[in-house]
């Protein structure tokens, strides 16, 4: 049995464009596996935000396979045409590009055949760029301890750099780094395992610096931190730290 999608011209305009970065990159460049996670970004109007699918996999040049994305109130429907915004994070490469929707089934099991695309934006994260943010966060030094009140100064995907009115602890301690932020309208709450890795005292103020690395992120994490890297790579460039 198929589930039906409605016939409806593409409409490119009703889904977040891809940041425009590299023009170049390749498919194969992602170097996708059967069963990693993506996000898809539904038409506005959907109304879903972003939602998490596997990839099931593809024909070259013909389609791109995932599951059919969940959402709270069940399975995400999609019209014939309408476009939508497909984000993976692969290695230290984070990428992004445009398809639309052909048709999607529930036998033998549930996925979605998108086209396949035709321009892939990418971003090489392995410099970590850096952002300043001025964005408050939380601090737990130890399990069971009191949160401590930190300003994060910037941010990249692999790091930070935490200000505060008194020292967090010394270079190799382990630390939880919680905030909150918004990024392409849609609010996420982080809360990032991290180790020190640099402590010094501003020398103009009585604020203390801590250099932090983040641990093992989760699929997730890194996706939302490449994300927001992206988001001030390409709308806020005199932010670079």
């Amino acid at each position: 049995m198929t589930t039906t999608i409605d016939e409806a011209p593409p409409d490119p305009a009703t889904a977040t464009a891809a940041p425009s970065a590299k023009p170049s990159w390749q498919f194969r460049d992602m170097r996708l596996k059967v069963g990693d996670r993506v996000q898809v970004e539904p038409p506005a109007q959907v109304g879903a935000g972003r939602v998490s699918a596997k990839v099931v996999g593809w024909v070259e040049g013909q389609s791109l396979i995932l599951t059919i994305p969940q959402t709270p109130a069940g399975r995400l429907y999609l019209h014939a045409g309408e476009c939508v915004v497909v984000r993976a994070f692969t290695g230290r490469s984070a990428f992004a590009f445009s398809c639309s929707a052909l048709r999607g089934t529930v036998k033998p099991c549930d996925y979605l055949h998108l086209s396949f695309p035709d321009r892939i934006d990418g971003v090489d994260v392995r410099s970590s760029p850096r952002f300043r943010l001025g964005l408050p966060a939380r601090v737990q030094l130890a399990q069971g301890a009191e949160a401590v009140q930190v300003t994060i100064d910037n941010i990249g995907s692999t790091g930070a750099l935490l200000v505060c009115d008194s020292p967090l602890g010394a270079t190799g301690d382990s630390v939880e780094v919680a905030f909150d932020v918004v990024v392409h309208d849609v609010p996420v709450s982080l809360a990032l395992r991290a180790q020190i890795k640099t402590a010094d005292q501003a020398a103009d103020t009585a604020h203390y610096r801590h250099g932090v690395f983040f641990v093992e992120p989760s699929t997730n994490d890194r996706l939302i931190l490449a994300a927001l890297v992206w988001f001030n790579m390409y709308e806020n460039p005199k932010l670079s730290a």
